[in-house]
């Protein structure tokens, strides 16, 4: 019953608010259709494919550069991109494995190599049963 009472009270709002609400989700099916119905208007984004992930990949890396981080391995890591790019992610997830992995790298007090995307990146395959060793 709490559920319902805090969905009720969500779409009333949304039905009074005077402005522009975006609400982001990965499956368009996940929305209730009480709130379809209350949309004026539904913007579908296709999943990135190889090449725009990998322009999402070097995208967020550059914005490292002026930061005036010289203890990133760029070449390395660029040399990696088909790699990296093969897998089916979002740009959410880009952003948040290069932020997670150039933090490990800060914390070890190393350069940002591939082998800390890797790391991080390993992660999202414990479902599959893959051990994670720390990076060297």
């Amino acid at each position: 019953m709490p559920c319902n009472t805090l969905a009720s009270d969500f779409l009333r709002e949304v039905e009074r608010f005077d402005g522009l609400i975006v609400l982001t989700s990965k499956s368009a099916g996940d929305l209730d259709e009480l709130l379809k119905s209350r949309s004026r208007l539904s913007v579908h984004y296709e999943t990135l494919n190889q090449p725009r992930r990998a322009q999402v990949w070097r995208n967020f890396l550059r914005q490292l550069d002026p930061l005036g981080e010289k203890n990133i391995d760029f070449d390395g890591i660029d040399a990696h991109m088909g790699e990296l790019s093969e897998r089916v992610v979002s740009e959410h997830q880009i952003c948040n494995a290069i932020t997670t992995a150039w933090q490990l790298a800060q914390f070890q007090g190393k350069m940002f190599t591939i082998s800390h995307l890797r790391y991080v990146n390993s992660f999202a395959d414990l479902r599959e049963g893959v051990t994670l060793e720390w990076p060297e």
